[in-house]
């Protein structure tokens, strides 16, 4: 099961992600992209994030390919344990990840 948050700050809206991010979870990862928006940037907190599979990652990048038309950046922030390791095996760590941090 995946919670998903919300949060907006002046300059960035965060989308703070707990539990598991897989199949049945991409709708609500597209539904909070939409709701972070209007943003000069969004932040995926995926700290307290559990657990994500191949098409948790496939929702991340879509997510990102969405935004970024938009001209809007996404990056994950603070990966951990098996979610930092599946986003590393799958060669999309650093990409997704903020070059800044």
């Amino acid at each position: 099961m995946l919670t998903v948050e919300v949060s907006r700050e002046p300059d960035r809206a965060r989308i703070i992600l707990t539990g598991e991010l897989d199949l049945g979870a991409d709708d609500d990862l597209r539904a909070a992209v939409a709701a972070a928006l209007p943003a000069q940037r969004v932040e995926v907190d995926l700290a307290d994030l559990a657990y994500c599979d191949s098409s948790g990652v496939n929702a991340l990048i879509e997510a990102r390919l969405r935004l970024r038309e938009q001209g809007v950046p996404l990056y994950i922030v603070h990966p951990r344990g098996l979610v930092e390791s599946v986003l590393r095996v799958c060669g999309v760590l650093t990409e997704l990840s903020d070059p800044d941090l």
